[in-house]
């Protein structure tokens, strides 16, 4: 046997092994050093969070149905009703205004028209890269499609239907999980008036609370406060329309 096929291939290190190598290390240092190294271990400890924190925010794929996936599956499928090849439906729905969705279908068209690649290749190694499961399984399903020379009309109508389902039950759970958080919102607000309110009177009457305590339940609350505020607001399905009902009819 040759040394090339005796040589061992080196796992490959990713950002959640390597997390977990200076979470581990930082803590084995904190227990070796019994308190003596509190700081250098602490600031070990960060920085393997920050990569955790690093890899779960651009790294975690999602399941995403909005109004600009909806609307290009819609596009899809009124110039699929022409009777048009993949190619030229995939090139029209990268024309439209869908944002980060327009900007895979382009990247498809290029691959297809500069590169040589096939609609199928193309429309597979343009949703490679894709973190949103629902929109990278449309693509993988649109690629199969093209490559067997199924009616591309069909297909597109079915999805579009599916989605638009999926899309109007997502927007109702969005509308009882607000519910939600509106009630978890005005009783957290209530809960820490009571708190602050009751730490004042204890300051005032008895004065066995200091001054920097208050100050802090203070800050506390409004972190709080502002917290919860902020998750409503990104909780919140966006109305893209509103309806003004004129005075005279």
């Amino acid at each position: 046997m040759s040394p090339r096929a005796t040589k061992l291939k080196m796992p490959r290190v990713g950002p959640l092994h390597a997390s977990a190598i200076i979470i581990a290390a930082g803590l084995l240092l904190m227990a070796l050093s019994r308190g003596r190294l509190e700081v250098p271990s602490l600031l070990i400890l960060l920085s393997g969070a920050g990569v955790l924190i690093y890899w779960l925010l651009f790294h975690r794929t999602y399941i995403r149905l909005d109004i600009d996936f909806l609307y290009s599956l819609l596009h899809m499928y009124i110039v699929s009703t022409g009777f048009q090849p993949p190619g030229e439906i995939v090139k029209s729905a990268s024309k439209g205004p869908y944002g980060h969705y327009s900007k895979v279908y382009r990247r498809a068209a290029e691959l297809a028209k500069r590169w040589g690649y096939t609609v199928p290749e193309a429309l597979s190694l343009s949703s490679r890269g894709e973190r949103n499961k629902a929109f990278k399984e449309f693509m993988e399903r649109l690629a199969i499609i093209s490559a067997v020379g199924e009616e591309v009309k069909s297909f597109l109508k079915v999805e579009y239907e599916t989605i638009k389902f999926n899309y109007q039950n997502y927007y109702n759970r969005s509308l009882d999980s607000l519910n939600v958080l509106y009630g978890a919102y005005a009783s957290t607000m209530v809960s820490v008036i009571f708190a602050v309110t009751t730490m004042m009177l204890l300051f005032f009457f008895f004065g066995g609370t200091s001054l920097r305590i208050v100050v802090l339940s203070y800050i506390a609350a409004l972190i709080a406060i502002v917290l919860l505020g902020v998750l409503v607001i990104l909780k919140a399905p966006k109305d893209l329309f509103e309806a003004r009902r004129s005075r005279n009819p």
